[in-house]
């Protein structure tokens, strides 16, 4: 079975663990090169042959296989337990982070090595491209400034751009997401540190009402890759009549073919996650009727994209 020979070999690397230390990138690149030769390579000769429901079956006995091993750390157990998943706010919190807690040389490793898959890099250069983005948008936008954050997460992009926005007070910011958590985090941090009477909804995005020429600032960050074709086409169609004449949308998606998804069928149950090519979006995009975006942005690692989108005033 995929997955046994993979455990086999992490049990056994990372009983030496302690003999290097914690951040030992010589140590970390054989846990990667093992990685590789023991489940992403037999991963990816079972892909070839094996039927949707062979696979299916398959890569959830792997997950059961490699959840004892994932689950020892703090994101390990996020990512590997329902209803949290790779997704979750907790989890974009801890791989913004970067922080792999050094108590356990063998939890260490196995945290330091989800944290350095390439969706974990990805992640980290979005909220950076995002934030400059944000700060450029609405310190450029005279008098007051109304912004929709959808499935906000913790809100880690606006939380950085804070100190650098001119006047806070003129944006009047709506930010919705299913987190509780989440969203108490962002008004212990906004609203009680910081005195901004901001909104932080807990409501499903997809159900929200968002109203017509609502918003100058619309964003998205982590939603649209859970999201079927058709359910993505109305989203965006209902964002971009939320948007005000002159509006600005930052729309960001992963690029499925600038990334290998076989870790995130095997290793961990992400089974939410759509993996598609950037011009399936680019279709969709046309679809939901959206004109071509002002820029279209990479993120460092290139498995991220930002459509900038201006609706015409």
């Amino acid at each position: 079975m995929i997955g046994e020979r993979y455990r086999a070999f992490l049990e056994d690397t990372l009983a030496e663990a302690h003999r290097w230390g914690p951040r030992h990138e010589g140590f970390l690149r054989r846990l990667e090169l093992g990685t590789q030769r023991w489940l992403l390579d037999e991963a990816a000769v079972r892909e070839a042959v094996a039927t949707r429901e062979e696979l299916a079956r398959e890569r959830r006995a792997c997950h059961e296989l490699l959840r004892p091993v994932w689950q020892q750390g703090l994101l390990g157990h996020e990512i590997t337990h329902w209803p949290s998943g790779p997704g979750s706010a907790r989890a974009m919190e801890l791989i913004y982070e970067n922080d792999p807690l050094r108590y356990d040389l063998r939890t260490h490793y196995t945290e330091w090595l989800l944290l350095t898959r390439d969706l974990a890099h990805a992640v980290r250069s979005r909220r950076d491209l995002l934030r400059e983005l944000l700060v450029a948008e609405l310190n450029g936008r005279p008098g007051p400034v109304r912004v929709l954050d959808l499935a906000a997460g913790p809100c880690q992009s606006l939380r950085e751009a804070l100190p650098r926005i001119e006047d806070p007070r003129r944006v009047a910011l709506r930010a919705i997401d299913t987190d509780e958590l989440a969203q108490a985090g962002s008004r212990a941090f906004f609203q009680r540190e910081h005195g901004l009477p901001w909104d932080f909804e807990v409501e499903n995005a997809l159900r929200a009402d968002l109203g017509t020429a609502e918003y100058d600032v619309l964003y998205s960050t982590g939603l649209f890759d859970y999201l079927a074709t058709s359910t993505l086409v109305e989203l965006w169609g209902r964002l971009y009549r939320a948007a005000k004449p002159g509006a600005t949308l930052i729309l960001a998606v992963k690029d499925g073919t600038a990334f290998c998804p076989l870790f995130y069928r095997w290793a961990v149950p992400w089974s939410q996650f759509h993996i598609r090519p950037e011009a399936d979006f680019a279709e969709a995009r046309a679809r939901a009727g959206l004109p071509e975006p002002e820029s279209v942005l990479g993120d460092a690692t290139g498995c991220v994209v930002l459509y900038v989108i201006r609706k015409e005033a």
